[in-house]
């Protein structure tokens, strides 16, 4: 059974590492809001916005996995960091895009 685990998190390392580092950041903001809030809010596991990020978290984690498994100085990092660390200003710009959209263009109450 030990050798099935580790034979499996070494072939579907590229993906399970993300998804369990986007799962452990869903799950923290979900603990974080209860602590701050006092109630369990469920869309909080699956919702999002927020910070940390779990999207940003997820792209990032990707973006570190390629640079430790291939290097820094490989075209396939040099071309995955730059979506990973663009990934969070582009979300917080298109964030306030709707912000503005929203306030501007609401229905009259």
């Amino acid at each position: 059974m030990r050798e099935f685990i580790t034979d499996f998190y070494n072939y579907h390392f590229y993906w399970l590492v993300p998804v369990l580092t986007w799962i452990g950041i869903q799950l923290f903001k979900f603990i974080y809001d209860r602590v701050e809030t006092g109630k369990w809010h469920l869309e909080r596991l699956t919702g999002s916005g927020g910070m940390p990020s779990s999207h940003s978290a997820l792209v990032m984690c990707l973006a570190t996995i390629v640079g430790k498994t291939y290097g820094i100085n490989t075209p396939v990092f040099e071309s995955s960091a730059p979506v990973g660390s663009s990934h969070k200003s582009i979300a917080g710009s298109f964030a306030k895009a709707l912000a503005i959209d929203t306030l501007c263009c609401s229905p009259p109450e």
